[in-house]
């Protein structure tokens, strides 16, 4: 009779390009998979991870936190706007726009002069 093997499941296999979610304070968010740190060791990896929301640099985080493996669509899906760039500056610019309120001193005057 062969030896027993174990079933217990291995975890999801990352790898270099892989778009995938993560928690970063307490919020989940999507980045993609750069390399392996050199800062990890071999039973517990640390990927260099690029945050898709475009507000972040690089950030290491342990195998252990990554969540799972999505799709290239689904995490240009999740992004955010780019902050600082042109169209990030006009949605802004469109929303902050304010118009100028002219004020007169009587407005119920419709020029009749108010007698009768």
């Amino acid at each position: 009779m062969p030896p027993r093997r174990s079933v217990r499941a291995k975890g999801p296999a990352y790898k270099k390009g892989d778009y995938i979610e993560y928690d970063y304070k307490g919020n989940l968010v999507t980045g993609m998979l750069n390399k392996r740190s050199l800062n990890g060791t071999e039973a517990n990896p640390i990927w260099i991870v690029t945050p898709m929301d475009r507000r972040r640099r690089d950030e290491e985080i342990h195998e252990k936190l990554l969540g799972k493996v999505i799709s290239a669509i689904e995490a240009m899906n999740n992004r955010g706007p780019k902050l600082g760039s042109k169209d990030g500056e006009k949605e802004a610019g469109l929303s902050r726009q304010v118009t100028p309120v002219t004020s007169s001193s009587n407005s119920s005057n419709d020029g009749s002069g108010g007698e009768e």
